[in-house]
C-alpha cells in the first residue's frame, strides 16, 4: 500500500457492482432451475420437502461450478477456474449432470454389496478426484461415488392410483368389461 488514496473513476463502482449482481442473479436463477427438477421427486414421495430444501446448497454449488467455466474478464483465453485455482480444469474427471438426476452408483472399490445404490446426483466432488456427490434417499445420507449409470425414476403407484390418474388424463375409457356390466 502506498499510503495514497486514489479517487475511483466516476461510474466505475456502478459498473462493477452491476456486473457482480448480474452474476449472482444468474447463479440464483440457474439454481432455481435445478431445484425445479427436484419438485417432482417430492410430489412422487421419493424425498420430503425438508430434503428438497437441503438441496439448495448443492444447486447453488453446481451453478458456481458452471460459472467457473466461463472465460475470465481480465483474460478471455483462460477460465475463471484457472484464475482461481492456478491450473486448467480437467473436464475428464469433473462430471456435470442435472441436479437430482437418478443414478445407480458405486464406490471406487467394491465391497460385499457391489451392485451399486440408487442415488440422486448433487454435483461434482471438490475433494475427491473424479468423484460425484450423491444423495441416497433410502439412507438419507450423502456419499461420494465413482462409477455410475443413469437410472430410470421408478415411482411406486398402486392400481387404484393408476386408475384414478388414467381417468383424470383420458376420462372414462371403454373396456370389454364395461359391456358385461350393461
Amino acid at each position: 500500500w502506498t499510503g495514497k488514496i486514489d479517487q475511483a473513476v466516476p461510474g466505475d463502482h456502478r459498473h462493477a457492482t452491476g456486473a457482480v449482481e448480474g452474476k449472482i442473479r444468474w447463479v440464483q436463477d440457474g439454481a432455481q432451475a435445478h431445484m425445479n427438477r427436484v419438485t417432482p421427486l417430492v410430489a412422487a414421495g421419493l424425498i420430503t420437502e425438508t430434503e428438497k430444501r437441503s438441496f439448495w446448497f448443492h444447486a447453488v454449488n453446481l451453478m458456481v461450478w458452471d460459472a467457473l467455466m466461463d472465460p475470465a474478464k481480465n483474460d478471455p483465453t483462460v477460465t475463471c477456474f484457472e484464475v482461481a485455482e492456478g491450473h486448467s480444469p480437467n473436464l475428464e474427471i469433473i462430471i456435470f449432470l442435472p441436479l437430482a438426476m437418478p443414478l445407480i452408483a458405486k464406490k471406487l472399490r467394491n465391497d460385499l454389496d457391489g451392485r451399486g445404490q440408487y442415488v440422486l446426483y448433487l454435483g461434482p466432488s471438490r475433494t475427491v478426484r473424479g468423484g460425484i456427490v450423491c444423495y441416497d434417499p433410502s439412507t438419507k445420507a450423502l456419499s461420494i461415488k465413482y462409477a455410475f449409470r443413469r437410472a430410470d425414476l421408478v415411482i411406486n403407484v398402486t392400481p387404484q392410483q393408476r386408475h384414478r390418474i388414467a381417468r383424470k388424463l383420458y376420462g372414462e375409457m371403454y373396456t370389454p368389461d364395461s359391456d358385461a356390466e350393461d
